[in-house]
């Protein structure tokens, strides 16, 4: 038996161009063990390997957007 979290996270960044908002939804699996001590501690790991990966993407959104626009300002200079 799988213990599966789905984790649904919306971030809301200010900027001095702005504010970025994006929405980011990870899933994470893990094997469920007889032990309802340790189910419990599964989910809260579970949680937190979600929202690991969510602000993992969130990071790698806001730089790729950030190299896009340093690369637009330079070029219009």
């Amino acid at each position: 038996t799988r213990y599966r979290a789905n984790i649904r996270v919306r971030f809301d960044m200010v900027t001095k161009q702005g504010k970025i908002k994006k929405k980011i939804n990870t899933v994470h699996e893990s094997d469920i063990q007889a032990s309802s001590l340790y189910s419990s501690a599964l989910r809260t790991e579970a949680i937190r390997k979600g929202l690991e990966k969510a602000l993992d993407e969130f990071l790698a959104y806001v730089s790729a957007k950030g190299m896009l626009n340093g690369k637009q300002g330079a070029g219009s200079k």
